[in-house]
């Protein structure tokens, strides 16, 4: 694209041209979107389960396991206790 050509033009033609590159780009962004999510997904299902692992070998005193599970416990903070309803 010839960027001092394109700031020469009126503002309406600049606005269209915009429009349309963002409706080329914007399902490759939304592909992008979706994919970043996916991974993020995957990451956390991943590292619960190892956390889940840690707490497993820290109750059964494996060296080492109580240290990486404290550092890790701030990522995974307990959830509150559940109330009982009143029936």
């Amino acid at each position: 694209m010839d960027l001092p050509y394109y700031c020469r033009q009126p503002a309406v033609k600049k606005q269209n041209t915009l429009r349309q590159i963002r409706q080329i780009a914007q399902p490759l962004v939304d592909m992008l979107d979706d994919t970043m999510l996916l991974c993020g997904s995957e990451a956390y299902v991943s590292v619960l389960a190892f956390y889940t692992y840690l707490k497993g070998a820290a109750k059964m005193n494996v060296p080492g396991a109580k240290t990486v599970l404290d550092d890790l416990s701030t990522r995974f903070p307990s959830r509150p206790a559940k109330k009982e309803k009143a029936v």
